[in-house]
This record gives C-alpha cells, sequence and structure tokens, in this order.
C-alpha cells in the first residue's frame, strides 16, 4: 500500500525525505493490525509559533474493512509528530 502525502509548502526535501522514512518504518507496523487496508492519506502541516519554531501536525486517514480511520497529533518535532499519530492510529484496532 502506496500512501497519498499532502505536504506543507514550506517542507523542505530534507523534512520530506524524513517524513518518507518514517512512514516506511510505521506503516508495516500498521498494516499487521488492518490486513485489508485499501487507502492511506497523510497530511503534515507546518505552524509557525511567533517565528520561533516549527509546529508539525500530522493527520492520517485510513480506509480499511469498510470503515475509515483518523489519528492526528501536533509536535515540534516531525519525527515525535509521525510516531504520535500512528499510535493512536494502532490503538483504534486494537
Amino acid at each position: 500500500m502506496i500512501p497519498k502525502f499532502s505536504y506543507d509548502r514550506r517542507m523542505s526535501a530534507a523534512e520530506k525525505a524524513e517524513l518518507q522514512k518514517l512512514v516506511d518504518h510505521e506503516l508495516p507496523k500498521t498494516l499487521k493490525h488492518l490486513p485489508e487496508l485499501q487507502q492511506v492519506d497523510l497530511t503534515v502541516n507546518i505552524h509557525d509559533a511567533a517565528g520561533l519554531r516549527k509546529n508539525y501536525s500530522v493527520h492520517v486517514s485510513v480506509l480499511a474493512q469498510g470503515k475509515t480511520y483518523h489519528a492526528d497529533h501536533a509536535h515540534w518535532k516531525l519525527t515525535d509528530a509521525v510516531h504520535h499519530t500512528f499510535a493512536a492510529l494502532r490503538t483504534q484496532f486494537e
């Protein structure tokens, strides 16, 4: 299953590569819980806090077994935002 990505236009090529690596790590864990996975949509937005640090907001939508599951999380680190989002998604299946 290849996820469909929607990036914030302010994401650098390095951030996009890191996101792809993180999703490649997290998606197989999710597939174990959902053998009939049909579609994965992942959206990443960047919110600036008064020009200080980037705050990444990650939203995942999964269509499987005729149901749609959603999870999202925001964090200062892209890695943590992705991990927490997929963890929240997996708790819905268990």
